[in-house]
């Protein structure tokens, strides 16, 4: 077998690998939104950003000019949260040793397991310090994207009750939980 007959096959698997990395750099934004608190003002707002969704729903961003990093990262972390809001709360929860308060028992052991193992919280503060401050400020923005989406959707509490997350991110968002 040739290196040529191999090339459609990393072709077609290249997009799965760049979501697979995607996907990893929002559990790690996840992280990074418990760190900062959610009374923290807006690193970006979506004034000069246009979130256009193709005919999938695949959401593009558009946003140019100074401070188009965060503003992009602003918008990124409100797609992702119009499309991936309870994916985002599982994740959260798994991170930080919470996921049996949403799914039940059977989840315990993995919490107990995450919560002794795992990050605590001013290590983590401490990492997301150690970061440089452009870094910091696009994981701001995207934290804030999202948070402006929660913002939304819990002002209608019909928004979200058929997946039952609403009084958890009302209560996380107003009272600066985790």
């Amino acid at each position: 077998m040739k290196l040529s007959d191999l090339a459609p096959t990393v072709a077609r698997r290249r997009p799965f690998v760049v979501r697979a990395v995607v996907r990893w750099l929002l559990v790690l934004g996840l992280g990074v939104h418990l760190l900062v608190s959610p009374d923290a003002t807006l690193a970006a707002t979506p004034e000069a950003v246009t979130i256009l969704r193709d005919t999938y729903g695949v959401p593009h961003v558009f946003t140019s000019g100074r401070g188009a990093l965060e503003r992009g990262a602003w918008a990124n972390g409100y797609a992702q949260a119009e499309d991936r809001l309870f994916q985002m709360d599982i994740f959260r929860r798994a991170a930080t040793g919470r996921l049996a308060e949403r799914l039940g028992p059977t989840y315990v052991l993995m919490d107990e397991v995450v919560r002794r193992d795992g990050y605590t919280a001013p290590e983590r503060a401490r990492f997301f310090r150690r970061l440089p401050r452009r870094t910091q400020r696009t994981f701001v923005a995207f934290r804030d994207g999202v948070n402006a989406l929660i913002g939304r959707v819990t002002v209608d509490r019909g928004a979200m009750v058929g997946i039952g997350i609403a009084d958890d991110f009302r209560d996380r968002v107003a009272g600066g939980g985790t």
